[in-house]
């Protein structure tokens, strides 16, 4: 019984440092869409756009999450 509850605390505390870090690489890659500020607002809409494109295609048209589904 005190191994599951380990291993379900342990579980826990990975997920959520797994959350944190895809938070803080979301934030890196828009970070660059913000620089572009500096170009042009319409050059910062662009790039912003652009960050969207890529993160929704890794997070939620990845072959990764493809594979997960099959089953």
């Amino acid at each position: 019984a005190q191994r599951q509850a380990f291993a379900d605390r342990a579980g826990r505390v990975m997920g959520l440092a797994a959350e944190s870090f895809n938070d803080g690489l979301r934030a890196y890659y828009l970070s660059f869409a913000a620089v572009s500020w500096f170009v042009s607002p319409w050059v910062m809409v662009a790039a912003t756009a652009a960050v969207i494109c890529v993160l929704y295609r890794r997070e939620f048209r990845s072959e990764v999450l493809a594979a997960l589904e099959a089953q």
